[in-house]
């Protein structure tokens, strides 16, 4: 497993919170049904995306 240091470790922190709670705004706007639709963010200062599959 890789591992990086800690500010990139709350980079990556930040960014799951962040899409965790855009991927509930998907269904609280109507654009998917239950869990369907894709999410994913851009870690700021890493060359990392954190993506959450349907």
């Amino acid at each position: 497993m890789t591992t990086f240091g800690p500010q990139i470790e709350v980079a990556i922190a930040r960014t799951r919170a962040d899409v965790a709670r855009l991927h509930g705004e998907l269904t609280r706007y109507g654009l998917v049904v239950w869990t369907g639709g894709n999410v994913s963010g851009r870690v700021p200062g890493a060359d990392l995306f954190v993506i959450k599959p349907s």
